[in-house]
């Protein structure tokens, strides 16, 4: 006898174990045990792969917070320190640089501008605040939409 499934021939001449009769000796109880396997597996793999990108997203996030902080600091620092030189703030702000989008770097740059100008006495304090200010808003509003899309 031939059977035909889905344009696969299967019959009962061979010696070999056939689709056919695996399915005439499957029962429901043999499909629920097939198809709550297969769902543990599938369950498995999303686990894993969630938690790995988790991993790598909390990493990321805190090297990110970590290099603004440092930034900041660096900035205050260089700008009371008067024999800081300012490769240290560079170098803060490179490291920030590399977490950050087109807006936090437009104001990061301002505020080394801004930093370097203070140090010389070219601008006031409140001038020099302001920037700092600015910047730390600019970097919580990054953080925040970071945090929100895990990016």
């Amino acid at each position: 006898m031939t059977i035909f499934l889905s344009g696969l021939t299967v019959s009962n001449n061979s010696s070999t174990p056939s689709i056919a009769s695996f399915l005439e000796f499957l029962s429901a109880d043999g499909i629920v045990t097939l198809v709550t396997i297969m769902g543990s597996i599938a369950v498995a793999v999303f686990t894993y792969c969630f938690t790995k990108r988790l991993k790598i997203f909390e990493l990321y996030f805190s090297k990110k917070t970590t290099a603004f902080e440092k930034y900041i600091d660096t900035a205050l620092k260089f700008s009371a320190d008067p024999n800081m030189k300012i490769d240290e703030l560079l170098s803060a702000f490179y490291i920030a640089c590399m977490y950050c989008n087109e807006d936090v770097l437009k104001h990061s740059q301002t505020l080394i501008t801004n930093a370097t100008k203070f140090k010389d006495g070219e601008i006031s304090s409140d001038i020099f605040l302001y920037s700092i200010g600015d910047t730390i808003r600019i970097f919580r509003k990054d953080i925040k939409y970071c945090r929100k899309n895990n990016f």
